[in-house]
């Protein structure tokens, strides 16, 4: 008996897996497009002497490039929680044009890259509205990275906040292949990709503008795409809701990124040793002084004979996870005021909530970002201080 299962024909099942095989060999494209330039610059890293002038350069291609697979998994991420519904705005006062001048600054070294500019101009007066900064900037970020891959060289990119009556309208306009009339509706659509070569070289997956009309729709605004034709540029038009009487946002203390060159005692839990190492090294270049445990039960041993000032804790450990450690450090007296902090590839809403609860202090996720550690290192020293 065949081990077969003889499906009839369903031209809307082959479309699907179709599509479905499309998009896993766009992922498979982007994805080993940055392994490939990391491996050659690791093992270029590897032939030249650490004093050598070109040394800097290969650390940045690498920095770069492990920046670029991290957004191919956050984008994946986002993608899925948008539209199963779970992805809930956290809106307060701020002023539109900070968030769109924060994404140009994002992407700044991608349209340098690029031989772009951007060119921004906005009101001199505030344009306050109620909304998610991280989620708002995110939007302009994906409609900015999406502007820049398609524009011309040396071609600007502009960049405008308008305010309207009831409305703040930001547009963002490349000169770059534009859009065929009968394309233009399609751009927002999931996995849309309009370059289909084989080479793929301004790459994508097709996800970073339908990742801006969700998060732009949930704000209760609108997004739309202009374009000539092909040849003639793409305008990106993004309109949002101003409320009645706004509020303006609070200036940000001085303290909220504290700066702190204090020597901190520092447990690193990590059960990759090599990443446990190279994290050890870099604590130790800041001048603090580092020990290393593998595993749960070992973290809660050293700790509670030395009594660390800091603990840097991977939550999937064997043993005890890191939640389980954070719960039994905040449990003993001795260990009970470290800063704690949670370094994890979980980057899910409930993941930080859960790591919160168990007493973490603050939450990264992998792969890890070297100034926002520096951040939580100076945090600690300024807000867990211990007599030593």
């Amino acid at each position: 008996m065949s081990s077969v299962l003889d499906l009839p024909d369903d031209p809307s099942r082959a479309a699907n897996h179709s599509r479905v095989d499309e998009f896993l060999a766009m992922l498979a494209h982007e994805l080993r497009n940055p392994l490939n330039a990391i491996a050659a610059a690791v093992g270029v890293q590897g032939q030249l002497p650490l004093d050598d002038p070109r040394q800097p350069k290969v650390r940045a291609t690498i920095a770069r490039q492990v920046r670029h697979l991290a957004r191919i998994v956050d984008d994946l991420l986002e993608v899925s929680r948008l539209t199963r519904g779970q992805l809930h705005l956290h809106p307060c006062p701020v002023d539109l044009r900070a968030i769109v001048e924060q994404a140009t600054q994002v992407c700044a070294q991608l349209a340098d890259a690029h031989n772009s500019r951007f060119r921004l101009s906005v009101p001199d007066e505030p344009v306050l509205l109620e909304a998610d900064a991280v989620r708002l900037e995110q939007a302009f970020v994906n409609v900015l990275d999406n502007a820049t891959k398609y524009s011309e060289a040396d071609a600007p990119i502009d960049i405008s906040v308008v305010r309207r009556d009831a409305s703040a309208e930001v547009r963002i306009v490349d000169h770059g292949i534009g859009i065929a009339p009968e394309q233009l509706h399609a751009i927002f659509e999931l996995f849309v990709q309009l370059d289909r070569s084989l080479e793929r070289s301004l790459g994508g997956l097709g996800i970073g503008l339908t990742i801006s009309r969700s998060l732009v729709e949930l704000h209760g605004g609108t997004i739309s795409a202009e374009s000539s034709g092909p040849g003639r540029g793409t305008g990106i038009v993004i309109t949002l809701p101003l409320p009645p009487h706004a509020v303006a946002p609070e200036e940000r203390g001085a303290d909220q990124h504290p700066a702190s060159t204090a020597q901190l005692d520092v447990l690193v839990v990590e059960d990759n040793e090599d990443a446990a190492e190279l994290l050890r090294a870099l604590l130790e270049s800041w001048g603090h002084r580092v020990r290393v445990a593998h595993d749960g039960f070992a973290a809660v041993s050293t700790a509670s004979a030395g009594t660390p000032q800091v603990g840097i804790v991977d939550i999937g450990l064997p043993g005890l996870n890191g939640y389980e450690v954070a719960e039994r450090l905040r449990q003993d007296e001795s260990t009970r005021s470290m800063y704690l902090v949670a370094i994890t590839g979980y980057g899910r809403p409930e993941d930080r909530a859960r790591a919160h609860a168990a007493g973490f202090d603050e939450f990264i996720v992998k792969p890890l970002d070297f100034e926002t550690l520096e951040v939580a290192m100076a945090t600690a020293a300024v807000r867990k201080p211990l007599e030593r």
